[in-house]
C-alpha cells in the first residue's frame, strides 16, 4: 500500500512538471544557467501589447465620452471668466475716469499726475491685449487633438490677464491715493 502511494506520487509530480513544461516551455529549455526564449514568449508579448492598445483606445473612447458630457460647462466656465475679466477692466477705467475728473474739477496739484495717467493708460492696454490674447484662443472641442492642452493654454492666458488686471488696479490705485493726498492738502489750506 505504501508502495502504491508512492507509484501515485510520482506518477502525479511528473504530471505536474509535465502541465508546467506543457504551459510555459522556456522553463524546460535552459542549459548551463542560460535560458532561451521561445516563439510562445514573443507572441504572449505582442498578445500583451496589442490588449494594452486595445485598453488605451477604449480608454480614449471614455475620455472623450466625459468630455463631450462636460463641454458645455468648460465652454459656460471659458466665457464666463472672460466675461469678468471685461467687466472688471470696465470697473477700473471708470474709477479712474472718476479720479482724473475730480482731479480737473478741483483743479488739484500732484507733482506726477501725468506719469500715474500714463501709467493707467498704459496697463489698461496691457489688459486690453491680454483679453485680446483670450479670445483669440480657438473654442474649445472634444475631438482636437489635444483638448487638455488647449485648456492649459487657456488657463496661461487667462493668468496674464489677470496680473494685467493686478497691475490695472495698482496704477489706478496709485493714481487714487495722489489726487486724494492733494485734495486733503488743498482743504487744509483753505
Amino acid at each position: 500500500m505504501v508502495q502504491t502511494l508512492r507509484i501515485a506520487l510520482v506518477a502525479a509530480s511528473l504530471a505536474v512538471v509535465g502541465v508546467v513544461v506543457a504551459v510555459n516551455p522556456s522553463a524546460a529549455i535552459a542549459h548551463d544557467g542560460i535560458e532561451h526564449t521561445t516563439d510562445t514568449e514573443a507572441t504572449s508579448h505582442e498578445r500583451q501589447e496589442a490588449a494594452k492598445q486595445r485598453m488605451a483606445g477604449k480608454l480614449d473612447e471614455a475620455r472623450k465620452k466625459v468630455c463631450q458630457n462636460r463641454v458645455s460647462n468648460i465652454k459656460k466656465i471659458m466665457s464666463n471668466a472672460g466675461e469678468a475679466a471685461q467687466r472688471q477692466q470696465a470697473v477700473f477705467g471708470k474709477i479712474a475716469e472718476r479720479v482724473q475728473q475730480f482731479y480737473a474739477t478741483k483743479k488739484l496739484n500732484v507733482a506726477n499726475y501725468t506719469q500715474l495717467v500714463d501709467a493707467v493708460n498704459t496697463k489698461k492696454e496691457a489688459v486690453t491685449a491680454a483679453l485680446a490674447a483670450v479670445r483669440a484662443l480657438p473654442q474649445f472641442d472634444c475631438s482636437a487633438d489635444n483638448p487638455v492642452g488647449a485648456v492649459d493654454q487657456y488657463k496661461v492666458k487667462l493668468q496674464g490677464v489677470r496680473n494685467a488686471l493686478k497691475d490695472y488696479r495698482s496704477a489706478v490705485h496709485a493714481l487714487l491715493v495722489a489726487v486724494k493726498t492733494a485734495a486733503k492738502a488743498a482743504e487744509g489750506t483753505q
